[in-house]
């Protein structure tokens, strides 16, 4: 613990190196700002979408070509805040040679949304979607969904003050619920949700910002307690396993961050690295951690596997990436990023033009899945059993599908 603090002291007294103006302006930003994306989207920039370059859920297989390619699926077409993928059991009959007709279970795969009213919504393939709750909240700036569980991050109206409210969707008859809940500790500065587990983590700052803990919890129970504490205020949580916390600094091309990872059981800290742009985030199927980072105002990219740095051809955000297996990586790779990297693209100040392509780890084999223009991703998941990937187009806040 002691160790930890001292390192936690280190990189708040490098973090804080910085010349009185940034921080003058770093100090006087309200909270709300701590939402990275944009409220609502850009009109000017909203892409339009032709009906019939929406393709079946097949989709097709693509080798990388120079030829544009419109084999993604629009899944919602009202902008949403955030998405899970979800699936449910269902039986299917099947008829045998025998003309007996057992009954076979089977698998749908869908998602579960928030649009920008706060109404939680859910789709399964090849069905229309349903509304699942009433509920819905003004001055949204986040939403987390787990489960039949959602957090609402928004502000006050003193646009000063951030509420985070963590919720649980009643069932009612007709399949509406409302959303029932209670509040974290106010001005909870960032947040995160392990999806194996429901379990959670916040950073609550101090009212003078000069010392923040780290609470960790777990969705519908009331275990809620600190792991730590620390001088710096301004970490960006993930969970990169049941057991390991990855600590960012938030991210800027003007200053050097650090990225950490903390075992909860023990306190144990792994430097990753430090470096200007940094960004990083967990991947799904013990994929590992994306490390993304800028220099000469271009991004590079690593992926953190069995405790070291490894070498990413795809040069991009650390949000633009996520995994549909242990050995494929899927990034959206832009296209020319203009503007302070990443600080003008998380403002909404840019707008990045994104390539999508797998990376098969094992191989080294690329493929381009999407290379159509009109796509700023910034949200990415796969289906829980990674035939899918849902991403959310930054320019219009719409969900698509497609095929990896």
């Amino acid at each position: 613990m002691v160790g930890l603090s001292l390192v936690l002291l280190l990189v708040n007294t490098v973090l804080k190196n910085r010349n009185t103006k940034d921080m003058a302006i770093i100090d006087e930003t309200n909270l709300f700002s701590l939402f990275e994306r944009p409220i609502t989207p850009n009109p000017k920039t909203i892409p339009e979408i032709i009906a019939d370059e929406i393709v079946s859920d097949a989709g097709q297989e693509v080798e990388n070509n120079n030829a544009v390619i419109k084999n993604y699926v629009l899944v919602a077409e009202r902008p949403v805040f955030n998405f899970i993928p979800i699936e449910k059991t269902v039986d299917q009959i099947s008829f045998s040679q025998d003309k007996k007709t057992p009954d076979t279970k089977i698998k749908k795969y869908g998602t579960r949304y928030v649009k920008y009213d706060g109404v939680i919504y859910e789709k399964y393939d090849g069905d229309v979607e349903q509304k699942v709750s009433n509920t819905f909240t003004a001055r949204l700036g986040e939403v987390f969904l787990h489960s039949n569980s959602v957090v609402y991050r928004y502000s006050r109206e003193d646009m000063q003050t951030i509420e985070t409210y963590l919720g649980t969707v009643s069932t009612k008859e007709g399949g509406v619920g409302d959303v029932v809940g209670d509040y974290l500790p106010k001005n909870i500065r960032s947040f995160a949700i392990n999806s194996n587990n429901a379990k959670f983590t916040g950073l609550l700052a101090d009212e003078s910002r000069q010392s923040a803990q780290i609470i960790i919890g777990t969705l519908g129970k009331s275990d809620r307690k600190t792991l730590l504490k620390t001088s710096f205020t301004d970490w960006l949580l993930d969970w990169l396993d049941d057991s390991n916390l990855v600590l960012t600094s938030r991210a800027s091309g003007k200053v050097i961050g650090s990225a950490y990872i903390v075992n909860i059981n023990n306190l144990a800290k792994t430097k990753i690295i430090s470096d200007y742009g940094l960004t990083t985030k967990a991947l799904p199927f013990g994929a590992g951690l994306i490390v993304s980072t800028v220099g000469d105002n271009k991004y590079e990219t690593q992926i953190y596997q069995n405790k070291k740095l490894g070498y990413l051809p795809l040069k991009t955000v650390a949000d633009k990436c996520t995994a549909s297996a242990k050995n494929i990586i899927v990034c959206a790779v832009p296209n020319s990023p203009n503007g302070v990297l990443p600080d003008d693209w998380y403002r909404g100040e840019v707008n990045y033009r994104d390539t999508l392509i797998s990376y098969n780890t094992e191989t080294g084999l690329q493929k381009v899945l999407l290379n159509g223009d009109g796509f700023d991703i910034d949200i990415i998941k796969p289906s829980n059993d990674g035939s899918v990937i849902y991403f959310r187009n930054k320019l219009n806040g719409f969900l698509y599908k497609i095929k990896p």
